[in-house]
This record gives structure tokens, sequence and C-alpha cells, in this order.
């Protein structure tokens, strides 16, 4: 049986550094050239600022203030700053760093080897666990499954 894990797309996001989950299907990106919010079941980004600093980030907290559809929503980052994306899901699938990437397994299943040569900023599921992403400094690789739970 083959990998249910289908990569949506690769997003060039040069200088990223921190990735968070949002409301829905929306993933907050920060860079060293401002946000973004990408619709993670298309890939498309739906809002973008090039403010490089400034009060809406909170490294202590490990979040930040978000724009367009998450405009005035603190979400939590990982990343540079520290912290990680959840690592498994409900249904038992999970996540492990190996020697040039990340490799996503469960049971009984065909497991996604995503490669990956640049240094990895954060990696891990969706609070729902149909999304998969792996986050580096050049970019951002989604992947997602349909929902086998149904």
């Amino acid at each position: 049986m083959p990998s249910p894990w289908k990569k949506v797309t690769y997003l060039a996001v040069s200088g990223l550094t921190e990735v968070g989950f949002a409301a829905g299907s929306l993933l907050l990106v920060i860079s060293h050239q401002g946000r973004g919010v990408v619709d993670l079941a298309s890939g498309n980004v739906l809002a973008r600022d090039r403010q490089e600093t400034g009060a809406w980030f909170d490294a202590a907290r490990r979040a930040a203030l978000g724009i367009g559809p998450l405009d005035g929503t603190w979400i939590g980052v990982c990343g540079l700053a520290g912290g990680h994306l959840p690592g498994a899901t409900a249904d038992g699938w999970q996540a492990r760093a190996s020697g040039d990437g990340v490799t996503v397994s469960a049971a009984g299943r065909q497991p996604l080897v995503a490669s990956e040569s640049e240094e990895m900023r954060a990696f891990g599921f969706s609070p729902d666990g149909t999304t998969f992403i792996i986050a580096t400094s050049p970019g951002l690789a989604i992947y997602r499954r349909e929902d086998e739970r149904q």
C-alpha cells in the first residue's frame, strides 16, 4: 500500500526562522524578511508582510502576532527560538529525524521518507494530524494525507 502522504508544495522562504500552526489549516511562517500565512491545503500564500522586526515577535513566549486572516492573534511558533511541533498524531503516525531528513511512519503503513539537505528549523504535524511540514532555512515542504479516520 503506498504512503498516504502526498507533497502539496515546496515554498521557497529565504531566511525562514519559525513556523506555527493556527486555526483551521493555516500556518504562520516567520523569516528574516517578515511574516507570511500559508493555506496548508493548497499551499497558497494568503498574506505577506515585509516587516523584519517589531513588537509582533515575542521570543521569550515563542509567539508571533498573525497577519491577514490571523490578524490580531498570537500564534505559538517554533524554530530558531526553540520549541517543537507535534511529533505524533492521535492515530499513530510518528515523525523522527533521520540522517538526511525525516521519516514519517505508522505501524502497518508505508512510511514517508523526506530527504532534506538543509538545516531543519522545525518539523511536525498539524493539530488535526492531516498535515506534516518540514521547515528549513531556505523553504517549507508541506505534505497532506486524506483523513483515513472517516
